[in-house]
C-alpha cells in the first residue's frame, strides 16, 4: 500500500498473487481510479511520488512478475518502465525528479544505494557493495537527507552519519527535526540537529512494521499503536482485531493526520486519530 503526500490517492497491490494487479483509489470518496495490470505474483513493494504521478511497484524478489522485473509507472498515461531485476526499492524525494534507488544481490545480501533522476534516468552512486541489509530509503521532508541502512546521507555531499541498527522502516517528522526507527530494543526517536537520542519507546521491534509521525509531530505510529513523542506513553492501540502476527500490516496516515489506513490481511481499515 502507498499514498501520496497530498492524501488524494492510495495504491494497493495484490498481496496474494490472485490477479497480480495494482489498484489506485481516491481517498476522498473511496472510488477506484484505475487498475494497473502486469503482475502474475504477489506485490509487496509500492512507492508513490509526492505529486502522485509516478509509482514504483515490485514483487518480493523483483523476479516473480510476468516479465521478471519491477516497474516504474506513469499514472497519467498508465505506461510503465521495466527496471532491472536487481532493483528492490525506489523511494521518491519531496523534490521531483530526485529519487533513491536500492539494488540487491540476494546471493550474499549485499546492496548498493543510488540517487536517481527519474526524468533523465541518470543514476549517481552513493554507496556500493555494502554487505548487509540496506532496507528501505527514506528522504527528509526538505530532501537534503536520506536514510538507508544504518546511515543518514547528505544528498548534496554524499557524506554519512552512522546510526545504530536501523531497521527496514524509518520516518522523519514533518519538520525534519526528528527521525524514528526500530532497533533491537524498540523504537528510537533521534534528534537530527543534535545527533542524539531524543526518546526510546518500548515497542515490539518488528523491523518490517510501518512507522510514521503525525503531521504536528506529537504522535508516532509504531507496532500498530500511537505513542506520545514527548513522553513515550501509549496514546491509542490500533492493532487489527484479527491480527495474528503472521502478516506484516501496512499503514499510512492522511496529510491532515486525521485518518490512518491499515491493511491487515483482511482488508483496509480506516482509523480516526485522537486529536489534542
Amino acid at each position: 500500500m502507498a499514498s501520496g503526500s497530498g492524501g488524494f490517492s492510495i495504491c494497493c497491490g495484490d498481496g496474494y498473487g490472485e490477479d497480480g494487479a495494482v489498484r489506485v483509489w481516491n481517498m476522498a470518496d473511496g472510488s477506484l481510479k484505475t487498475i494497473l495490470n502486469g503482475y502474475g505474483a504477489a506485490i509487496n513493494v509500492l512507492r508513490l511520488s509526492a505529486d502522485g504521478n509516478m509509482l514504483f511497484s515490485s514483487t518480493d524478489y523483483g523476479g516473480l512478475n510476468m516479465e521478471g522485473k519491477p516497474y516504474l509507472w506513469d499514472l497519467a498515461s498508465h505506461t510503465r518502465t521495466v527496471l532491472d531485476t536487481s532493483i528492490k526499492y525506489v523511494s521518491f524525494g519531496p523534490r521531483e525528479p530526485i529519487a533513491a534507488l536500492i539494488d540487491y544481490d540476494y546471493s550474499d545480501f549485499s546492496g548498493s544505494l543510488y540517487l536517481l533522476d527519474t526524468q533523465l534516468g541518470l543514476q549517481t552512486p552513493l554507496f556500493k557493495n555494502r554487505e548487509g541489509y540496506l532496507g528501505d530509503a527514506i528522504f527528509s521532508p526538505d530532501g537534503t537527507l536520506l536514510v538507508a541502512g544504518s546511515n543518514i546521507w547528505n544528498v548534496q555531499t554524499g557524506k554519512a552519519i552512522e546510526l545504530d541498527q536501523v531497521g527496514v522502516r524509518a520516518a522523519f517528522s514533518q519538520d525534519g527535526s526528528l527521525l524514528a526507527y526500530f532497533d533491537d530494543d524498540g523504537v528510537v526517536i533521534w534528534d537530527v540537529k543534535t545527533q542524539t537520542e531524543h526518546l526510546r519507546i518500548d515497542a515490539d521491534n518488528n523491523y518490517f512494521d510501518p512507522i510514521f509521525f503525525s503531521s504536528d509531530g506529537t504522535l508516532i505510529f509504531a507496532d500498530n499503536k500511537l505513542w506520545d513523542v514527548q513522553t513515550g506513553l501509549l496514546a491509542a492501540d490500533l492493532t487489527p482485531p484479527r491480527f495474528t502476527g503472521d502478516f506484516y500490516p501496512m499503514a499510512y496516515i492522511s496529510a491532515d493526520s486525521k485518518i490512518i489506513a491499515i491493511a491487515d490481511g483482511f482488508g483496509i481499515r480506516l482509523w480516526g486519530v485522537p486529536q489534542s
